[in-house]
């Protein structure tokens, strides 16, 4: 299976170094803004063969598209505000989706005191449609 794991953080690290002595995992894609930031975390963990650091733009979908051709999960560890448009790009690019959490200060499109009408969660619910229509799992939430 190759993997894709979006955000070199903390997070996404500490699963990085996990799926990498999983042998579940073939190829394990390590993608952050800053290729620099992935590297280093590969270069931490010992430098395993199976990491491939890659530069991803989380907050534009036809870039996190090329970066997501033939691979067959994707692992969302990043931020909540870049959650719906990683989604998008994985249904574009017909893979399943997993996050770790939501946060209800990305609700929308409210500003700063207004009454928040629907909850980030429901946004990404709205999606499931998508995803069952090709066959793929969205998997919200799952903790870290």
């Amino acid at each position: 299976m190759k993997l894709l794991i979006i955000g070199a953080g903390a997070i996404g690290s500490v699963i990085t170094d996990i799926c990498s002595k999983n042998d579940a995992y073939d190829e394990i894609l390590l993608a952050d803004l800053k290729i620099e930031t992935a590297e280093a975390i590969k270069k931490r963990l010992g430098d395993p063969k199976k990491v491939t650091p890659i530069a991803m733009n989380a907050n534009n979908i036809a870039d996190m598209k090329k970066g997501m051709k033939g691979v067959d999960m994707r692992i969302n560890s990043t931020l909540p505000r870049f959650f719906l448009k990683i989604m998008q790009a994985c249904v574009e690019s017909g893979s399943s989706y997993l996050d770790m959490a939501t946060d209800l200060g990305v609700a929308g499109h409210e500003k700063p005191g207004d009454k928040i009408t629907r909850i980030p969660l429901d946004m990404q619910l709205d999606m499931d449609q998508a995803y069952k229509d090709q066959g793929l799992a969205g998997m919200l939430c799952w903790g870290a």
